[in-house]
């Protein structure tokens, strides 16, 4: 990870973490949202923030395409981004004023599967804004309906939808409270109809102790 900006990054993003594989059960309530600055100061926190990664990536190999960055997750006082670079390389940023982190990938990311899958791409709390676990997700060739821990529904935020050729790759954010290992259980639409499937968390259940502050999605 290459580090743009100096400070304490763990005073934005807590003890950062991240697990970096690439590789339906009735559904409750889904959970209440924390408290969020409204609308207009949203909106005027993510183009501040907007502004401050490209004022470090625009003129860079990194730099997006026209696209520009797409809002992942967005904080009180930090937001995280995706963007694709010109040479179809994937990249994130934690973006919180005095401490800020960028990833990018090092060869194109543009090979969408053959088949429909569900594949995690990056995991940890840089992906998340706020004092919580992110992990930011892909579904080639399908779309995804809902996502669960378990019986409990998780809140999901449709990324960018990026296509290539006859294929479509679809980019989420999702965010739990906290460290979380297990597997999630997703319900996607293919263009054969609805089907349920499992993605694999970093870090697998039977690895979480007995007293640990981890929770266990199964």
């Amino acid at each position: 990870m290459t580090v743009i900006a100096s400070g304490a990054l763990a005073s934005c993003a807590g003890d950062a973490r991240s697990a970096e594989p690439r590789g339906s059960k009735s559904a409750s309530p889904r959970r209440q949202a924390p408290a969020s600055p409204s609308q207009e100061s949203w909106q005027a926190q993510v183009e501040r923030h907007r502004e401050g990664v490209l004022s470090k990536i625009s003129q860079g190999e990194d730099a997006p395409d026209p696209e520009g960055l797409s809002p992942v997750s967005v904080g009180a006082k930090s937001t995280v981004f995706f963007w694709v670079t010109t040479d179809a390389r994937y990249c994130f940023a934690f973006y919180g004023g005095t401490a800020s982190a960028l990833t990018c990938s090092t060869t194109p990311d543009n090979r969408i599967s053959p088949a429909p899958t569900l594949d995690r791409f990056h995991e940890g709390d840089l992906y998340s804004a706020r004092n919580a676990y992110g992990l930011i997700i892909a579904a080639d060739r399908e779309t995804v309906r809902s996502l669960s821990c378990g019986d409990e529904r998780l809140a999901v935020r449709r990324v960018r939808v990026i296509e290539a050729g006859d294929a479509t790759r679809t980019i989420y954010g999702v965010e739990l409270d906290k460290w979380t290992a297990g597997v999630l259980r997703a319900e996607v639409v293919r263009a054969d109809g609805r089907h349920t499937e499992i993605l694999p968390l970093g870090t697998p259940a039977d690895q979480v102790t007995a007293g640990d502050s981890w929770q266990v999605c199964d």
